[in-house]
């Protein structure tokens, strides 16, 4: 169903700064980071393809909204890319749809992808967000998401 860009896997980000800190602290923003000669950038396109496993009808609270749809599939990337993924889609209400995917690589959560649909109800512009640990630790790698339709 869909393609969505991601920047590097885990074990390179951790790789670029062996004594495991970060340059900069909390309070300051410190650009100088992706001057780093071990900073490199990277990309995957990975091919998702997801089936709807169950539906839950609006709460009892907000009959108005749409229902929430569960699904389930499949990564398609090559190597460390192959996942299982598991998610959400659910009305916040104000015409935001929201998306939460968990990837599921060896058994266990890898990665946790929150974001909000563009163009509204079935754009096919898909949705935006950001992709991270499911642990959502200080210091975890963080990166954008877009996921699209492709057929």
């Amino acid at each position: 169903m869909s393609n969505f860009p991601c920047p590097k896997p885990y074990p390179v980000f951790t790789l670029q700064w062996p004594d495991g800190e970060l340059p900069g602290s909390e309070d300051e923003l410190d650009s100088s980071v992706f001057r780093n000669p071990w900073f490199i950038e990277a990309h995957a396109f990975l091919q998702v393809t997801m089936r709807v496993t169950s539906i839950d009808p609006p709460s009892r609270n907000h009959p108005e909204r749409r229902p929430t749809i569960h699904f389930e599939g499949n990564t398609l990337g090559g190597g460390t890319n192959e996942a299982r993924v598991r998610g959400t889609v659910h009305d916040e209400g104000g015409e935001v749809i929201r998306w939460s995917v968990g990837s599921i690589v060896g058994g266990e959560m890898r990665w946790h992808t929150e974001g909000v649909q563009i163009g509204g109800v079935q754009s096919a512009a898909g949705w935006v967000g950001c992709w991270t640990s499911p642990a959502h630790e200080a210091y975890d790698p963080a990166g954008p998401n877009w996921t699209y339709k492709l057929r």
